[in-house]
């Protein structure tokens, strides 16, 4: 089904019911709600989780990733925005992937029922390639195809301390990849995971949803955990009304040790093993359709040692092994059997060369090492192995100007690549505390995207025989026109956070980004000799994007928490001098977020999403609403059931054709569950 009539489905439902439906939910929960919470908010034990932005920010909740060490969410040059443990379970969301949801600036649709499309202020695709991710400082940025696979990163929920997203460049510090933003997914700490937590549940869509934890000392100031964690997730619904096939199911197992090896020293040991198996149903429409098995296998271990000086210099030293394996069941022509073992390493020492001014530098060093088998006929790369270095250096400068007034911030990431050389990635932010409850910061940065291994080594080729074009007897061949070059982003950004209360919050962010060097497939030609269709990468592409993001943060009461933000984006875009103004991302995106304490043992929690048309994608704007009610008869356990996408039976969420996966319909999911602490 072609992507307008996929959005015809959605498009059949008056969006004025939708938002009445929304509206009239939030105020029968408050109307229920109202006076027992406001008798009994007195009473209440309110999880620190749940405190507002400048209650957290008053008992110093600190976040690492703008400037790679700890510093207090209010003092962040840079558009900012963190899940705790406490939003992730209020949301009722079993994937990290659902939970982004609820974050200003971020692009979330589900393609099918275990593919996804994650990105940052703009061109959302299932292989975004301008965002870095995360899992505790390892990086889950694929040297193949430039994107995340986001199915076979599945730790337990549970054991997320929180998820820092930048919104804007953090290439200065994080390296190449990191254009449109970095998700920094951050677990607990061994030593807050003591005892045993059991999870179960399921429903029609996540099946099955297990998870097991036990956690024990080691000494007073030591601790470990391990934990197991399986899955099984039905099929999605068909937009043809046919069978999609692309169910999945996987386990997860993993371990981390928290040592306090001296006063000043902390070494952290941890590992994850995933195994998994994934349907899918491959029809991108000039192939014959294909169903198949793929099983998928990630594993991998960090270790990171952390030492304070007396001084107050900090200095850390991290190293990781990862390996990823795909293989598929049936011999397919569209897809590949591989393997890609990375090792890292990072060094980082920070500093204060004066009272007013702040160093922190680092180096590190990557290996990617894979290797292809030569299974498909259509898809092929050359070498089947290769070796992939890449040297990487930062230094950044933070200088206090004046006092409690301004500081600014310079630095720059040095990195040089086997696919393209040498890049440089400077930035210069500056914050302003210009007065009591109002913080203001403005930031200019470079970021560059290297290519990956698809871009550098593959080619596509393919027949009339292999496709429905069957009048057709040429061979039409994907080839890299000319050589690699990185893709490049400047952009500007303006920041404002205002208290107007203690009890309300506002954080406003706007930017401007100008890419150029963008990749296209634009050069075609036809080579009568081999009668073969030519079809090459080239470097001409041009886009630029600005948007604003908007958050607020409200407790009318200790009871009621209510969370809003917005999100704007305009795109615009030249290749081979056709400019348009359409993205793979909605234009337009808003969530309301209300938490309420129902006396000690009930809460209920509400979340209302409008995405609106993408109009590249011909994909039709939809409302979402989420629904949490938990009861606690014991402290140690809670009985919660979730349901989500309640507003219609199915809706499309993304409709991009590529060499995977079809796109199916997201439907709605009930699922019940119980969380035991013993």
């Amino acid at each position: 089904m072609s992507g307008p009539t996929c959005s015809a489905v959605h498009e059949n439902r008056p969006g004025w019911q939708l938002l009445i439906a929304i509206v009239e939910t939030w105020l029968l929960a408050a109307i229920i709600t109202s006076i027992p919470c406001i008798a009994l908010a007195d009473d209440l034990d309110i999880d620190v989780t749940n405190l507002s932005l400048q209650e957290l920010m008053s008992l110093d909740l600190v976040v690492t990733s703008p400037a790679k060490k700890a510093q207090k969410l209010s003092d962040a040059a840079s558009a900012v925005y963190v899940l705790t443990n406490e939003d992730i379970r209020r949301s009722g969301a079993t994937t990290i992937q659902d939970a982004l949801r609820l974050v200003p600036g971020v692009q979330v649709a589900r393609i099918s029922a275990h593919k996804w499309a994650v990105s940052i202020r703009g061109f959302n695709s299932q292989f975004a390639s301008k965002i870095q991710v995360l899992i505790d400082g390892r990086s889950i940025y694929s040297q193949l195809n430039a994107g995340v696979a986001w199915d076979i990163h599945n730790p337990m929920l549970e054991d997320i301390d929180r998820i820092e997203v930048i919104r804007g460049p953090g290439a200065s510090l994080w390296g190449a990849n990191a254009v449109n933003g970095v998700i920094n997914i951050i677990t607990r700490n061994a030593n807050a995971t003591e005892g045993n937590l059991l999870v179960a549940g399921g429903g029609n869509e996540d099946r099955v949803l297990t998870a097991f934890r036990h956690g024990g000392k080691i000494d007073e100031h030591s601790a470990y955990r391990v934990y197991g964690r399986y899955f099984d997730r039905a099929q999605g619904a068909s937009l043809n009304g046919g069978e999609t096939h692309d169910g999945s199911r996987g386990v997860q197992t993993g371990f981390r040790t928290d040592l306090q090896l001296s006063p000043r020293d902390q070494m952290t040991i941890q590992g994850d093993y995933f195994q998994g198996q994934e349907q899918e149903l491959l029809d991108p429409g000039f192939l014959r359709p294909q169903e198949i098995h793929t099983r998928a296998w990630q594993y991998n271990v960090l270790g990171r040692w952390q030492h304070v000086g007396q001084a107050g210099d900090e200095l850390s030293l991290q190293f990781y092994y990862n390996r990823e394996q795909w293989q598929n069941d049936r011999d397919t022509p569209l897809l590949l059997n591989y393997h890609i073992d990375t090792l890292d390493l990072d060094f980082q020492h920070r500093f204060a060369m004066t009272g007013s001014q702040e160093l922190t530098w680092g180096m590190g060093y990557k290996l990617v090492m894979d290797n292809y088998s030569d299974t498909s006929p259509i898809i092929s790369l050359d070498p089947k192995q290769r070796n992939i270095q890449l040297f990487s250096a930062f230094l950044q400068d933070e200088i206090t100007l004046a006092p409690g007034f301004w500081r600014v911030i310079v630095g720059s990431k040095f990195q040089h690549n086997d696919y393209t050389g040498f890049e440089f990635q400077p930035t210069i932010r500056s914050i302003w505390n210009w007065a009591d409850r109002h913080v203001l910061w403005t930031a200019v940065s470079r970021a560059t995207r290297t290519p990956s291994r698809v871009e550098s080594d593959a080619t596509v080729q393919f027949s009339s025989t292999q496709t429905s074009l069957r009048s057709t007897p040429a061979q039409f061949t994907f080839v890299n026109a000319e050589t690699l070059r990185s893709e490049r982003m400047l952009a500007y950004e303006l920041g404002y956070r205002f208290q107007a209360s203690s009890r309300l919050d506002f954080d406003l962010a706007a930017f401007y980004n100008a890419y150029d060097r963008l990749n296209n497939l634009d050069d075609i030609r036809f080579d009568p000799a081999t009668k073969q269709l030519l079809i090459g990468t080239t470097y001409s592409g041009e886009a630029s994007a600005w948007g604003v993001e908007l958050a607020m943060d409200w407790r009318p009461l200790d009871s009621v928490s209510i969370k809003a933000n917005y999100s704007y984006l305009n795109t615009r875009s030249s290749v081979l001098g056709i400019v348009s103004n359409q993205d793979t991302a909605p234009k337009h995106k808003a969530v309301l977020s209300t938490a309420y304490q129902l006396g000690r043992q009930w809460e209920l929690d509400l979340t209302g999403r409008y995405v609106s048309r993408i109009e590249l994608l011909a994909v039709g704007a939809y409302f979402g609403l989420d629904a949490r009610l938990a009861w606690k008869p014991l402290d140690n356990l809670e009985i919660s059931l979730v349901g989500q996408n309640l507003l219609d039976s199915s809706h499309p969420e993304f409709d991009e054709r590529t060499f995977e996966t079809i796109p199916t319909e997201i439907e709605r999911s009930l699922y019940g569950k119980f969380r035991l602490q013993f």
